[in-house]
């Protein structure tokens, strides 16, 4: 059984371990995984988040968001804008003195179609950092697909297909960024990631049954993973607004301590 829990919360504000033992009756103190795709700071028109901090409050706000991860899961996904490497590498590095067990894994999201400038090199990725702990799995098997040797008959390739690389490119697996014409678009907010991308991260480090963390749900992309892969999913915005169009679009129904839940056999 399947239980996703919803939140009209901060992720700041989230306990975490009461609620996978409360309200996902599973006897673990961390999740397994979090996906974090946070705003970028780049003044786009969320309906609640102000998206316009100051350079040191956004970086506090980075720095509260992988200590959150560190504190809860037992991997972390942190996706964000290319524009704040510097800053993020500063962060973890400093992370990396407190917490000298952690290992980052810098990923990459590359863009078929990216960014036009007319005067310097438009951006045409997005990063991703995976930060591990002692506790963390890999299952690199789960993620192996056919490899462009195995599908032109060449005979060095593995049967078993290839694990990919740390680039997810686009034109191998078919991760393109979701615009206004994509079927998972939801158009009620600004951005949003590709269900294959989070699939894939999630899949290396949630073992069947597993739990999974997002605390910025926006449309709900780790939630509906979460639904068709079997993993638990505890999920929270602080926009009411997006908090209603996910319960309505998932049926959920209002928990007695806030918030929404279902259950899924």
């Amino acid at each position: 059984m399947v239980s996703i829990r919803v939140f009209n919360e901060d992720f700041r504000k989230l306990e975490v371990s009461q609620t996978i033992v409360r309200d996902l009756m599973v006897l673990d103190d961390k999740a397994d995984t979090m996906f974090a795709d946070p705003p970028d700071n780049i003044k786009l028109g969320y309906d609640e988040y102000d998206d316009r901090l100051e350079a040191a409050e956004y970086i506090e706000f980075l720095n509260e968001l992988i200590e959150f991860g560190l504190q809860n899961a037992r991997t972390s996904y942190i996706s964000f804008n290319a524009k704040h490497m510097t800053d993020m590498g500063v962060l973890l590095k400093a992370f990396q003195c407190i917490y000298p067990d952690i290992t980052v894994r810098w990923l990459i999201q590359g863009f078929t179609f990216g960014q036009h400038n007319k005067s310097d090199h438009g951006n045409n990725f997005r990063p991703i950092i995976r930060i591990t702990t002692p506790e963390t799995v890999l299952r690199p098997d789960a993620i192996r697909r056919e490899s462009w040797r195995l599908k032109n008959g060449d005979k060095r390739a593995n049967p078993a297909g290839k694990v990919g690389g740390d680039v997810f490119f686009t034109d191998f697996l078919e991760y393109a960024r979701v615009t206004g014409n994509s079927k998972q678009r939801r158009s009620y907010h600004p951005t949003q990631l590709h269900e294959g991308l989070v699939h894939d991260c999630l899949t290396m480090t949630t073992p069947d049954g597993g739990t999974v963390i997002d605390p910025f749900m926006g449309t709900g992309t780790t939630l509906r993973v979460c639904k068709g892969n079997g993993w638990n999913c505890i999920t929270s915005d602080i926009s009411e607004q997006y908090c209603n169009e996910v319960v309505e679009e998932h049926d959920l129904w209002s928990h007695p301590k806030g918030g929404w839940i279902t259950t899924i056999e």
